[in-house]
């Protein structure tokens, strides 16, 4: 059984009796309260009509015989019809036999007086009457009232006694009631201290187990599995810790080989930076240059090395300013605009609003190295690479775009292939494999969703795009 099942069956032990109990105590005290509240409004009812309904009628037929009024402008049978209808209601809830006997016999009484009433009535209007008129009056008339009246109070008495009964069965009825809800209340937190420590114990002891292999992993040991644990629910944690547990182990690996791996791109792209070629033939350059007495030139060129070289150490750090990444390849075009006057222009179009955001360090110029030697080298007639930068939807895209000679669809399909996947990437030429390392560094460094893309039209050039978060520069 699991773990929230005994929680619920120990609640639903543990309310049951009370709500039986309650239950039974709200019943018995609405039955005893509708008695209690019936009895009260029969003895209103019936206290009311008694002390009006003999004067009445009396009065009116004493009225009637002696010739000061008639049957129907005096009219007893209003006083007879309203006393009839409380006979009716007072017959419904009487709560006693006798009281019911009472009112069948007021029933009988009112019926009897309806008929003498209407005697007289008719007995009034002839002359000679009045002797027999007074005479039905008294032995007819005012003992019938009395005897209604007096009916009445004595059906008073009896709801009253009634009443009494009523309420000290009531009191009864709530002590016992009181008593054994004490005593079912007794046994049943008896019951809930016998099975909450026992649930307690089977709940504490496998999860101090697990708290014990919590702490072993949060000290880094992640061979650590939980076993023999006991209970549906710690059971089911324990699984789930352990295939967490698992996972952190991979992810760890995974992590460790990544950093490698990125290491291992950082330092080959660094090495493609310091190519013994570019630094040959840009040191060459500079000789000829010299020889040919081009001052002006060779100072631009060594200074654009310098700053080259300068950015690509960075004082170790990783992450730049795209305004140092524009210097670093602004120094790198220059020096090639120098060697390859003829065939290259190029236009650096960063915004000074996007300047002080974050990129890898070394990110553009292999791009920019890639389009020079495989765009515009290809190309007939003079070439150009413009390099731009935008915000979009609080990232910022950087594009290398050249006007070079294009790709064909397959050669597009081969150079994404390498972009994106290790193995194709190492089969590839060198630019291949630069163009793998900056787009597999800056996913690894901000996620998933950022990296290069490659876009190329053949005969039009070639457009190559990072995409990274706008975020500040790293302190250093």
């Amino acid at each position: 059984m699991t773990l929230q099942r005994k929680l619920h069956l120990m609640l639903f032990l543990a309310i049951i009796p009370f709500v039986i109990i309650t239950g039974i105590l709200i019943f018995l005290l609405i039955r005893s309260s509708n008695l209690y509240e019936s009895a009260i409004s029969n003895v209103t009812a019936a206290t009311e009509f008694s002390h009006s309904f003999k004067s009445n009628v009396d009065e009116k037929m004493y009225k009637i015989v002696v010739g000061s009024e008639t049957l129907e402008s005096a009219d007893p049978y209003e006083d007879i019809d309203s006393a009839e209808t409380v006979t009716k209601k007072l017959a419904e809830s009487a709560s006693t036999e006798q009281s019911r006997s009472v009112v069948r016999m007021n029933e009988k009484l009112l019926t009897n007086l309806r008929k003498y009433v209407g005697q007289i009535g008719k007995d009034a209007g002839i002359s000679g009457n009045y002797d027999k008129n007074i005479q039905s009056l008294e032995d007819n008339i005012y003992i019938i009232t009395k005897l209604v009246t007096e009916n009445v109070s004595n059906y008073i008495y009896d709801e009253a006694i009634s009443l009494e009964n009523s309420s000290e069965k009531l009191h009864a009825q709530v002590f016992i009631m009181i008593f054994a809800t004490v005593g079912v209340l007794a046994a049943v937190v008896a019951i809930l201290l016998f099975a909450t420590l026992k649930v307690s114990n089977s709940i504490a002891k496998p999860i101090s187990e697990l708290a014990s292999d919590v702490r072993k992993v949060g000290r880094g040991d992640f061979s650590i599995r939980a076993t023999n644990i006991k209970g549906d629910e710690v059971k089911e944690l324990s699984e789930d810790f352990n295939l967490m547990v698992e996972r952190i182990d991979g992810l760890m690996k995974n992590i460790k080989t990544e950093q490698q791996n990125m290491r291992n791109a950082e330092f080959k792209l660094l090495q493609a930076q310091i190519n013994p070629h570019f630094l040959y033939n840009t040191l060459d350059t500079i000789v000829w240059l010299a020889e040919d007495h081009e001052d002006s030139k060779v100072i631009s060129m060594t200074n654009n090395l310098s700053e080259f070289f300068r950015t690509s150490l960075s004082k170790g750090r990783d992450v730049i300013s795209i305004g140092e990444e524009k210097n670093h390849i602004e120094s790198y075009l220059n020096i090639q605009k120098i060697r390859y006057e003829d065939i290259l222009d190029f236009i650096i179009d960063i915004p000074e609003e996007l300047q002080h955001y974050q990129i890898i360090k070394l990110s553009l110029q292999p791009l920019i190295e890639n389009a020079l030697y495989h765009g515009i080298k290809t190309k007939r007639g003079k070439g150009l690479i413009r390099v731009e930068g935008e915000f979009d939807n609080g990232k910022i895209i950087l594009k290398v775009t050249d006007n070079g000679s294009g790709m064909t669809k397959e050669q597009l399909a081969g150079v994404r292939e390498s972009v994106y996947n290790r193995k194709a990437a190492a089969e590839a030429a060198d630019s291949g494999y630069g163009l793998y390392n900056v787009h597999e560094r800056i996913r690894l460094t901000y996620g998933e969703e950022y990296g290069l893309s490659i876009d190329s039209e053949e005969g039009v050039g070639t457009t190559a795009s990072i995409r990274i978060p706008a975020l500040a520069p790293q302190p250093y």
